[in-house]
């Protein structure tokens, strides 16, 4: 083996000939056309964002001012009809949607914050909103200095940390913060429509239990003003956005059919009336003696009848609702008659070749009832008068469906209302054969992008640096050639060129540097800063096509020249190592997701790390990115099932500077499948996990060594995959994303020995020929 000092002077001549061949040939060098934009941007200061301590408060661009939307509720709060102390304001639609439509966001409206996640309450001298970690960067940046940030989970800092009997005293709750600040006999509005029944139950007990309080929950339902019966309104700030004449309309687009044969293995008179092996919607109705089914949530009746549009942003629903009798079905679509086209009412077994009911030989109805959206909750009125039987109402619903549009409904007539957990959460949960399909289909094509992506950055990024070798980075004629909205954008050309492409399943993470600590950062036009070899950039994203819906994230050190600090070594290495151990796992039937999620954990546990979001989240085809009830996260999820073969989740460990100078994340989807095992224990079934996101690692940011000797078999594996099955798609060898994905999926190597009781495992590596490949790789 060549010495140490001979391997240095061969560096050294390879790295003269580098410059040579460098100067020697500057058309190999030349600007190539698609560099050809060039900006000036300014650095900016990490995390701009608000400070009230200052006089005058400093507010970052990306606030919008609330004052005068402020005064005009609390002119309405104090109006006699109501008088209220408090106003609720929930971040949701009637559906209960984690991502509304734009007319629905009255938070983002009141208080400027997008995030998805909040509780805000607004008091006649107080704006409070409640969020958890995900959001606290981005809420500080887009609250002014009217709103009071609640972080959800830390020391309540208002407490006298001297007091003995008040240790770490958590952040109150909204309910718990009500108790303790509103005066005694006080009126908290709220509209029923936008508050489910386990939260309404939860603020009405707790205020029942503390009674010397004395507490209100007012609803606010339809009400005129100045005497127009044209003008009714169901929420306070509607009628104040209204007014303001920013409020925008519902989106307008058709309904699509999917198909039964190609991408969901049943139709939607399957899934009602009778699977082929598999109990249907009718079946479990009648095993829980129900005589009709509410359906409220937008993903349940989409996947139900095999419908989609595009009225929320990112996902593919449309405003609807479904009652499900023994001998009707019903659908209530908002706008419907621009939703419904021939093929459509073809679809549904509607329209005039079709009479209403229609009866198959088993004397089943086939058709549906097409009825008005704004006809829903007098309906469900309805059919609790004129229904017999028990009404199954779904606890993914509001208090105002369940108290059927008014909260004066008789106690004989709310006897007949049970509430239960929709039986069409399992039932699209467990994936069909075409759903899988579709599903690993849908991954092989985004994982496709990603790389083409991720190599297109990584070169941007080295020509970018090698057009200013002579400007300090925070200089303002630094020529920026890329940036994390250019990302998204190139992106976006690559996801198009796919014929069965949608929309993107969530707003792109594309955050570089102090921006990737921001769990869920979301780049604007004011945030937007570039990309370069100084610090790590993160990008998360996903797609909708039309056999499956994808997410995916991986973490990038463009300075390959240069070895990561350590630190980062460890942290992205223990980040890896939670994936790998979480995707290896063997369990058994009936386990939930909760009790895997501490797998993804360990590492970092070990050297006294961790992030404050769950480990994975189920995954819907063709239907939210985001989809329970399963998952792996901390702590008890009342709607959670056990894990079953067939459910698709996510796999996603991170960490996250405490001072909010980067993030890592790193993230796959999987398919849970059998395992292979010698040995079976009583009557169980074993299970683990296949993995479908198909994109290497970050090779500069592993520290090998720590790795175990299944973490390196599991690697290999899944590298020898990505190869065999993504590179067939990047053309040749010599192409730019293959040579990207051939260098990060090299095998590993490594030496394992046995020493009395220690075992030792070290990776293999040959200093010159890495060095002399990374070189070589510039020019081939």
């Amino acid at each position: 083996m060549p010495s140490m000092r001979a391997c240095v002077a061969l560096i050294a001549v390879i790295l003269v000939i580098e410059s040579l061949l460098v100067s020697a040939t500057p058309e190999a060098r030349k600007e190539p056309k698609r560099f050809k934009r060039s900006l000036h941007r300014t650095k900016r200061a990490a995390h701009d964002i608000r400070n009230c301590e200052t006089s005058p408060t400093y507010l970052p661009p990306t606030v919008i001012r609330t004052e005068e939307r402020l005064k005009l509720l609390r002119d309405r709060m104090r109006e006699r009809r109501w008088d209220l102390d408090a106003y609720i304001i929930s971040n949701t639609d009637p559906h209960l949607s984690e991502v509304p439509p734009l007319r629905d966001r009255r938070q983002e409206f009141m208080s400027g914050f997008r995030g998805a996640y909040g509780t805000a309450i607004v008091t006649l001298d107080k704006a409070m909103i409640w969020t958890d970690a995900r959001y606290w960067i981005q809420a500080e940046q887009q609250l002014d200095c009217n709103w009071e940030l609640m972080k959800e989970g830390t020391i309540d800092e208002e407490r006298d940390p001297n007091d003995p009997e008040l240790p770490d005293i958590l952040i109150p709750s909204p309910v718990e913060w009500l108790l303790e600040y509103m005066p005694v006999e006080a009126k908290i509005g709220f509209d029923p429509r936008l508050m489910s029944i386990d939260e309404y139950f939860h603020y009405n007990l707790t205020f029942e239990h503390y009674e010397f309080k004395r507490l209100t929950m007012v609803w606010i339902q339809e009400f005129e003003y100045n005497n127009e019966p044209d003008e009714v309104f169901t929420n306070i700030i509607d009628y104040l956005w209204e007014r303001e004449g920013s409020r925008p309309a519902y989106a307008r687009e058709p309904l699509v059919t999917v198909d039964a044969d190609t991408y969901t293995g049943y139709t939607w008179e399957e899934k009602i009336f009778g699977y082929k092996d598999e109990r249907s919607l009718r079946w479990i109705m009648k095993e829980k003696n129900a005589e009709a089914l509410i359906i409220t949530k937008l993903d349940e009746v989409a996947w139900l009848f095999n419908l989609r549009s595009a009225d929320i942003p990112n996902n593919p629903f449309f405003l609807a609702y479904s009652i499900i009798t023994n001998n009707e079905i019903r659908l209530y679509l908002y706008d419907r008659q621009w939703k419904v086209n021939r093929e459509v009412e073809d679809h549904l077994g509607i329209g005039q070749d079709s009479a209403c009911p229609e009866y198959d030989s088993r004397n089943r109805p086939l058709c549906i009832q097409l009825r008005n959206y704004d006809d829903f909750l007098d309906d469900v009125n309805r059919l609790l008068i004129q229904t017999s039987g028990r009404i199954w109402v779904t606890n993914s619903s509001s208090i105002a469906v369940f108290n059927a549009s008014t909260p004066k409904t008789s106690s004989a007539l709310r006897e007949k209302r049970f509430v239960e957990q929709s039986p069409i959460l399992r039932m699209k949960a467990v994936k069909t054969k075409e759903e899988i399909e579709g599903m690993k289909n849908a991954h092989i094509r985004d994982s496709v992008n990603f790389v083409k992506i991720a190599s297109y950055i990584e070169e941007t990024v080295e020509y970018q640096r090698e057009q200013n070798k002579r400007i300090e980075p925070d200089d303002p004629d630094y020529r920026i050639y890329i940036s994390e909205l250019d990302v998204i954008k190139r992106l976006e050309e690559f996801r198009k060129q796919e014929l069965s492409y949608v929309m993107p399943s969530f707003q792109t993470v594309s955050a570089f540097g102090h921006h990737s600590a921001m769990v869920t950062y979301n780049v604007t036009e004011q945030s937007d800063i570039r990309i370069d070899e100084t610090k790590l950039y993160l990008l998360e994203t996903g797609a909708h096509y039309l056999d499956g819906t994808t997410d995916i994230a991986r973490t990038f050190w463009f300075e390959y020249k240069k070895t990561p600090p350590q630190h980062l070594r460890d942290q992205y290495t223990r980040v890896l190592m939670g994936l790998i151990d979480l995707s290896d796992t063997v369990f058994r039937t009936n386990i939930y997701g909760r009790e895997l999620d501490a797998i993804a954990r360990r590492a970092l546990w070990k050297n006294g790390l961790d992030y404050l979001h769950a480990s994975g989240h189920g995954v819907g085809h063709y239907l939210n990115v985001n989809e329970g009830p399963i998952g792996f996260g901390l702590g008890y999820e009342v709607s959670e099932i056990p894990l079953e073969r067939n459910m698709v989740l996510t796999n996603e460990p991170g960490y996250y500077s405490e001072k909010n100078e980067y993030g890592i994340r790193l993230e796959n989807v999987m398919v849970i499948v059998q395992a292979n095992t010698n040995y079976t224990f009583g009557d169980y079934d074993w299970n683990t996990f296949d993995t479908i996101s198909l994109v290497p690692f970050e090779k500069n940011l592993i520290d090998h060594t720590m790795l175990s000797i299944d973490q390196i078999k599991w690697l290999n594996t899944y590298n020898k995959k990505v190869r065999k099955v993504i590179g067939p798609y990047l053309g040749s060898s010599t192409t730019t994303a293959r040579k990207w994905l051939d260098r990060r999926t090299e095998k590993i190597t490594y030496k394992y020995s046995v020493s009395g009781a220690e075992t030792t495992v070290s990776t293999v590596t040959t200093f010159m020929v890495s060095v002399v490949s990374i070189i070589l790789s510039r020019f081939l």
